[in-house]
């Protein structure tokens, strides 16, 4: 499936396919400045089952692949789940609340993530949100990138070959858990990185290895 446009769901919509390997969307040549899934303001609201190629060597000024982004209202129930973002010119899945006023929470499930030229995931002033075995690898930049957000969950992921470190955790964030990481091979980096400004958190049985 090409991707001439931009797609934008509203509160309680669902953009499903029928597996990662099923189905493919893949961003139209040419295009320049698209943000191919845009969750902006909305509540229940997902991505589930497909793979989206973002086709960063055939388009200019890309976006996140998946951005869910809280500008003006908190958003609650973001469900992406068992989606594959590669090739995208920022981050494969971007969630953003700006202000930091405003808060997203829900959960991101057997997301993968390669191949970006930014990090694989990147998570702004989230709150309560669960990142459920996720796998980045390749990024241009960290695997897993979480500043100023609260209360959030990472369990099972494997973050390898990442240019920077296999999973980023700054900005004051606190009352996190990280569990069973997997970060190994990070080119320019460590496998967990923990700003001294974090608090009240738990990292159990990891594995990092050069």
């Amino acid at each position: 499936h090409s991707l001439a446009a931009g797609i934008i769901p509203k509160t309680g919509q669902y953009i499903k396919g029928i597996g990662q390997a099923l189905t493919t969307v893949q961003v139209a040549n040419g295009l320049t400045g698209v943000i191919p899934i845009l969750l902006h303001n909305v509540s229940n609201a997902g991505v589930h089952d497909l793979t989206l190629d973002c086709n960063k060597a055939n388009t200019t000024g890309g976006n996140h692949g998946i951005y869910v982004n809280a500008g003006s209202a908190n958003m609650t129930g973001i469900d992406i789940r068992r989606v594959n973002v590669i090739n995208s010119l920022q981050s494969g899945v971007a969630a953003i609340a700006y202000p930091a006023t405003y808060s997203i929470s829900g959960i991101l499930e057997d997301v993968s993530a390669s191949g970006n030229s930014g990090q694989g995931i990147f998570v702004q002033s989230a709150q309560s949100l669960q990142i459920v075995r996720p796998v980045c690898t390749g990024n241009g930049a960290s695997g897993l990138n979480i500043i100023a957000s609260s209360a959030f969950k990472i369990s099972e992921p494997v973050c390898n070959a990442n240019t920077s470190h296999g999973i980023t955790v700054n900005n004051a964030s606190t009352d996190f858990s990280i569990t069973s990481a997997h970060c190994n091979g990070s080119t320019a980096g460590y496998g967990i990185a923990i700003s001294v400004a974090c608090k009240n958190f738990t990292v159990s049985s990891p594995t990092c290895n050069s």
